[in-house]
């Protein structure tokens, strides 16, 4: 994975260290690299085309998508985005590449892009959601101003409830093992900033 020197192309903000820019094609390779390693599911990128339908569908509808790189280095170090921004009241996310976490990225990064989104658009307020277990991003989002607002189940959880619906005797003892096991990791804590 090439993290060096690609920071040039549509800039969207950048402050003294960081520079946001939008999601380009030939950053298909540390995009999908960076999802994999803060996935709750790496294992998923194993399965053959699962990585190219994620890469198909990004971004979704109404996402904006911003290539974190350090301005000293060139280097590349993860992303952040905006969902639903066809609301006002849009969801950040952030993902970055291992090595770069703990560091005070996450914070400035987001910190640049709401700045910046909000003085063109009208916002109420920013959604965050977070996983119950990551107590790093929990805290990236304390030091944000974030409030939480409530808890609500994770995709792969809605995914599990639906499944468990299922007349399937095989799928039933499944699935009701996975709820009890997962049962905290797959709670999102619900933040507005």
């Amino acid at each position: 994975m090439d993290t060096k020197g690609k920071s040039s192309g549509r800039i969207f903000a950048e402050n003294e260290q960081y520079i946001l820019r939008f999601l380009q094609t030939d950053d298909k390779e540390n995009y999908m690299e960076t999802t994999m390693q803060n996935s709750d599911y790496p294992r998923a990128y194993d399965m053959d085309g699962f990585a190219d339908y994620c890469w198909q569908n990004t971004p979704e509808e109404n996402e904006l998508i911003f290539c974190i790189f350090d301005k000293a280095t060139d280097t590349y170090c993860g992303f952040c985005n905006l969902r639903h921004t066809d609301t006002d009241t849009p969801e950040v996310g952030i993902s970055l590449l291992s090595e770069h976490h703990c560091k005070g990225i996450g914070y400035q990064a987001l910190r640049i892009m709401m700045d910046t989104y909000s003085i063109t658009n009208e916002v109420e307020y920013y959604i965050a959601k977070v996983s119950a277990y990551n107590t790093h991003s929990q805290h990236l989002m304390e030091k944000l101003g974030a409030v939480q607002s409530g808890r609500e189940d994770s995709e792969f959880r809605q995914a599990v409830n639906s499944l468990m619906s299922k007349p399937d005797d095989t799928i039933q003892y499944v699935l009701s093992d996975l709820q009890e096991r997962y049962e905290d990791e797959n709670q999102l804590i619900v933040y507005h900033l």
